[in-house]
């Protein structure tokens, strides 16, 4: 209900929203001072005609405020009425049909009512509270004691930590205290998950800065992108022979490959002579990934001095 000044506005009558809409209006028309029509309570006017014109204008009023809060679609429900009282008694029986077949249909739907994962706690509480006014309106309240169970049956498997929790406390609950600890768990469960989407956007872009791409060139297949440790190809193996090649450390040699083709591989490969005779007559050559320095014992395995 929102007013202006003298001007208050409520939602119109519909086919759902009537216990909401008859505690709006009842205390819309007790602030325009003219509820006393409506619920029959009103003192007749006496021989004063003044006093007849004051009880007239009050029943026009409150005539109006009724008829213009209701929904166009229902305004047949009321179109007979002379009076506030006879608008506000046929809506009432319209809406609050006081049978025990309306009764059963409100309390079972009041029992079997649940929460769904992930739904807002205040909507339920919405739901719950508009189906406990509309049993109230037919005469048939829920006592709290049954609210309390009801609401706490509703709730879905991830409450049940909580449900437990509240069960341990014994005869001590009450409905208030269940619907503010619903409240507060749902607000904490807000906050975790927004310190969850944080960390989890904090190790993404960490992730992200310290695995950019490779820009470099791999010295294996001699392709962008990759690093040789990250490499899935395997060089092929080639024979190498002793002639046109350069010389390595403690008489290691390189094997005769193009320049070209060292340049490209990014590294050499250095060959040591081994044998009993390796001074003067050894043609056996081993690999030596580490020499640091391209030297022979022997100035003549040299092509160019």
């Amino acid at each position: 209900m929102a007013g202006i000044g003298d001007k208050w506005e409520i939602d119109k009558l519909n086919e759902s929203n009537w216990s909401t809409w008859k505690f709006q209006m009842k205390h819309l028309l007790i602030a325009k001072e003219v509820w006393e029509h409506v619920d029959g309570t009103v003192q007749p006017p006496g021989e004063d005609a003044a006093a007849r014109a004051r009880h007239v204008k009050a029943q026009q009023k409150a005539m109006a405020t009724l008829v213009m809060g209701i929904n166009p679609n229902l305004i047949y429900l009321v179109t007979s009425c002379n009076t506030p009282m006879e608008v506000w008694d046929t809506l009432k029986a319209q809406f609050e049909r006081n049978t025990l077949a309306n009764k059963l249909l409100l309390k079972r739907q009041y029992f079997t009512t649940k929460m769904r994962e992930g739904q807002s706690v205040q909507d339920h509480l919405r739901c719950m509270k508009e189906i406990s006014d509309k049993l109230a309106a037919l005469g048939s309240p829920v006592a709290e004691e049954e609210q309390v169970v009801a609401l706490l049956i509703s709730l879905p498997a991830s409450y049940s930590t909580l449900v437990t929790a509240m069960e341990a406390k014994g005869d001590d609950l009450s409905l208030v205290f269940v619907q503010q600890s619903l409240v507060s768990e749902e607000q904490k469960r807000q906050v975790n998950e927004s310190s969850v989407a944080a960390e989890d956007s904090k190790t993404s872009a960490l992730w992200a800065k310290t695995h950019r791409p490779f820009k470099g060139r791999c010295y294996k297949c001699n392709r962008e992108g990759h690093k040789s440790a990250e490499c899935r190809e395997t060089k092929p193996t080639k024979s190498y022979k002793p002639s046109k090649h350069k010389s390595g450390f403690h008489g290691a040699k390189i094997a005769d490959q193009d320049d070209e083709q060292d340049q490209d591989l990014g590294s050499g490969l250095f060959i040591m002579a081994t044998g009993q005779n390796w001074k003067k007559t050894s043609q056996h050559w081993l690999l030596d990934s580490g020499a640091s320095r391209h030297m022979t014992f022997n100035k003549q395995l040299r092509i160019n001095y």
